[in-house]
């Protein structure tokens, strides 16, 4: 079973030569609220959330790994994961996106082979989740990002970019962020999001991971941007440093950003036409800036993440 986790790892490095999927939407269903059953008779009436696929099918006979859960972060449900025993090993389960193969005779999804549409190039993947492993303390969930383009030319799929990510031990609610690194400059046509129950490193014996909440990075940095042709704003990935594009032909009068309680942290006026590159020297953590042009009554809010 390690093996075959150490060999899906090696893949990440390299081109991906799975089939091509666009099958599902961005990211769907990233609150678990939705739900579609096995349609099989008891006891195989398990669930999975919709727009993902799980190893249940594959491990069903013993217990489904993929369960609904009522302990939400936030809304009615959760996706509750567990690794499962059989034949005296143990296997991780497992959720992703869109509609991957399920390996039958090795209990797993076949990663690779999954995903879901997306247009533009994420800075990050984020969401809640609580873990423990009774029997193995030093176990750790996994989560696992990757973003493809189907190379047309070559007829095969190609690595755009790559984000994991050990999940360890936490009783309560946890935010994650998975950052993604860029190995291509071309823009991803799909990613493929991947959860298992159990680092695939040190598999665990009894990993018990719940996730809620997840979603991607708004496009370019940006969130709900009023007018996005005119005014544009950029995050270096990994660093307190933005790029505000003015293509308005307008005076920026204000820009200001407000920290999680809404205090405001930083304040700049007076941004002329072009780009104009602003480091941002505030401690870590989630920030919403707001961008005004009193001449044409140009109002811009957005969402920003400070890492070190």
């Amino acid at each position: 079973m390690k093996t075959v986790f150490t060999y899906l790892m090696l893949l990440l490095a390299v081109t991906l030569f799975s089939g091509y999927n666009t099958s599902a939407q961005d990211l769907p269903n990233g609150g678990m609220e939705e739900w579609t059953p096995s349609g099989q008779p008891a006891p195989f009436d398990w669930e999975e959330p919709t727009g993902w696929k799980s190893n249940n099918s594959a491990v069903e006979f013993i217990s489904a790994a993929v369960a609904k859960s009522t302990q939400a972060y936030e809304g009615v449900y959760s996706c509750f994961i567990k690794t499962i025993p059989m034949f005296g090993s143990y296997i991780p389960g497992m959720l992703v996106n869109g509609e991957p193969n399920v390996i039958l005779m090795d209990y797993t999804i076949d990663i690779l082979s999954g995903g879901t549409p997306v247009t533009y190039r994420p800075d990050y993947l984020t969401g809640y989740y609580k873990f423990d492993d009774p029997e193995v303390p030093d176990d750790s969930a996994f989560v696992l990002v990757i973003l493809k383009k189907y190379n047309f030319l070559l007829a095969k799929i190609d690595t755009v970019g790559l984000g994991s990510m050990k999940l360890p031990i936490v009783s309560t609610y946890t935010q994650f962020t998975v950052n993604v690194d860029y190995i291509s400059a071309e823009d991803p046509d799909s990613i493929i999001v991947a959860f298992m129950s159990s680092n695939p490193d040190t598999i665990g014996s009894k990993g018990l991971l719940y996730i809620d909440d997840i979603s991607l990075s708004p496009s370019a940095g940006i969130n709900n941007t009023s007018n996005p042709d005119k005014v544009r704003v950029y995050q270096s990935y990994n660093s307190r440093m933005i790029s505000i594009e003015n293509n308005s032909g307008k005076l920026i009068t204000l820009v200001s950003l407000y920290n999680s309680l809404g205090q405001v942290v930083f304040t700049s006026s007076y941004l002329l036409p072009g780009i104009t590159c602003i480091n941002l020297n505030v401690p870590e953590g989630v920030y919403f800036y707001q961008i005004n042009s009193t001449s044409d009554n140009l109002v811009q809010k957005g969402k920003l993440i400070i890492r070190k």
